[in-house]
C-alpha cells in the first residue's frame, strides 16, 4: 500500500509529486488519504483546519485518458470524502475558452469532442491559439485574468452538475473561483 502519511518529519522530493498524483487515484490509496490527510498535512508544514479549510481537486474529463470507471471512482471519492471537485470536459482548454465571447459561437460537439486538428493540436487549443496566441507550453494567466467574470457566467450556459460534467460539455471551475473571489 502506498502511505501518503509516513511520519512527522516526512518529506515528498518534488521529482516524486507526479508518481504521488498518479496514485491517489488508485483504490487502495483513498482510505489512507481520507483518513490521514490531516496528518498529512501537518507533516508538510502546512496549516490545515477542517473547520475552515477545503479540499479541492481540479480535473480535466478527457475521455481519451480518463474512463468512465475512472471518472466514476473519483466521484464517488469525492462525495464520501467531503473533497470538492472540480471538472473541465473535455480539458481545462475548455474552461479557458469561457473567457472569450468567441465561445458563443463555436460547435459544441466539435468543443466536446476536441479532435486533433493538427499533429500536435487539438481543437480547443487551436482555437484558443487564434483568439489569444495560447501555448498549452507557456499558459500565461494575464491573458485571461480580466475576463474572468465572464467566463464565470458563460460557464452556467454549460454543464457545471459534477455528474452531467462525465458526458457534457462544461465545466464548474468558476463555482470554485466565483468561491475564491468571494472569500477574498
Amino acid at each position: 500500500m502506498f502511505l501518503l502519511y509516513k511520519k512527522d518529519d516526512y518529506r515528498i522530493k518534488k521529482e516524486n509529486l507526479n508518481d504521488l498524483f498518479l496514485q491517489i487515484f488508485k483504490s487502495d490509496i483513498y482510505k489512507d488519504l481520507s483518513e490521514h490527510f490531516p496528518l498529512y498535512f501537518e507533516a508538510q508544514n502546512v496549516t490545515y483546519s477542517s473547520a475552515v479549510d477545503k479540499l479541492n481537486i481540479v480535473i480535466d474529463r478527457d475521455k481519451q485518458n480518463f474512463k468512465d470507471s475512472q471518472y466514476d471512482e473519483v466521484v464517488f471519492f469525492c462525495k464520501n470524502n467531503n473533497v470538492n471537485l472540480y471538472v473541465s470536459n473535455p480539458t481545462f482548454e475548455f474552461w479557458l475558452m469561457l473567457h472569450f465571447s468567441e465561445v458563443e459561437d463555436e460547435d459544441n460537439i466539435k468543443m466536446l469532442e476536441n479532435r486533433y486538428v493538427s499533429k500536435l493540436r487539438r481543437y480547443l487549443e487551436k482555437r484558443l491559439h487564434d483568439i489569444c496566441k495560447y501555448k498549452k507550453s507557456q499558459l500565461n494567466f494575464s491573458d485571461f485574468e480580466p475576463y474572468i467574470l465572464d467566463a464565470i457566467k458563460r460557464e452556467k450556459n454549460y454543464a457545471e452538475d459534477i455528474d452531467s460534467l462525465k458526458d457534457k460539455l462544461g465545466s464548474n471551475v468558476g463555482v470554485l473561483i466565483k468561491e475564491m473571489i468571494n472569500n477574498k
